[in-house]
């Protein structure tokens, strides 16, 4: 079976307190507020050891919940996040309590995915997601993400699946109708039946979407 890559996105809940590490949404400059987020990270990722965990018990949500126990079901799985405050980190990457989320960010959030990127803030396995589709171009790659997620990272995506041997096989994104970009032809839209069927949330929905097409997968149906 080849190996499979479960993308997901950061929860707002943490488990720990967040201190001052919120990100400065009221900068107008982009290049200056990401700056000033990464001096505080690295400062509180520097001097404060008891705050570091691995990347997988940072978050506490039902979203985080069921993405750890999709990839705790198999061995084959690999669980990524995209975080808007420390980018790309592995479940076993280190990580520290923060405030940062796209959805604040808003109009900013694809350039500050590109310095997080480009310029990353912590240690970590893979910095983008174009790097990881090259390192990994025969495996599969699962989405779940919301499309202001999307929207956030859909330069680095577009540059990644160029990496893909067969892109539409290889990748699917668990996502709603309200992502109309460039990487619309992958996602797969659920809805209130799914909702339904799957026993979700609005909350749920994508990463339970997610655990779907995986199971789909193994079954022989992904297609």
């Amino acid at each position: 079976m080849s190996t499979i890559h479960l993308i997901t996105t950061c929860a707002k809940r943490k488990a720990g307190p967040v201190h001052d590490t919120v990100f400065p949404y009221h900068t107008t400059d982009t290049e200056i507020a990401y700056q000033q987020w990464k001096s505080l990270v690295q400062s509180r990722f520097t001097t404060c050891n008891d705050d570091i965990k691995e990347t997988e018990n940072i978050y506490c949500s039902a979203h985080w919940s069921t993405a750890k126990s999709i990839a705790n079901s198999n061995s084959h799985i690999c669980l990524w996040v995209i975080s808007a405050g420390l980018g790309l980190r592995h479940s076993s990457d280190p990580a520290i309590p923060y405030d940062a989320t796209f959805t604040k960010i808003g109009r900013k959030s694809a350039s500050i995915w590109g310095m997080l990127t480009s310029d990353p803030i912590l240690p970590g396995k893979v910095p983008s997601l174009a790097e990881l589709f090259s390192m990994y171009r025969h495996d599969i790659f699962i989405i779940a993400a919301s499309p202001v997620y999307l929207n956030a990272v859909e330069d680095d995506l577009v540059k990644g699946v160029a990496y893909l041997p067969c892109p539409i096989k290889q990748l699917k994104i668990a996502s709603s109708a309200a992502y109309n970009g460039r990487l619309r032809e992958y996602v797969r839209c659920g809805g209130t039946r799914m909702m339904k069927d799957l026993n979700a949330n609005m909350t749920t929905l994508n990463i339970k979407h997610a655990g779907m097409l995986i199971h789909e997968l193994g079954n022989g149906r992904y297609t």
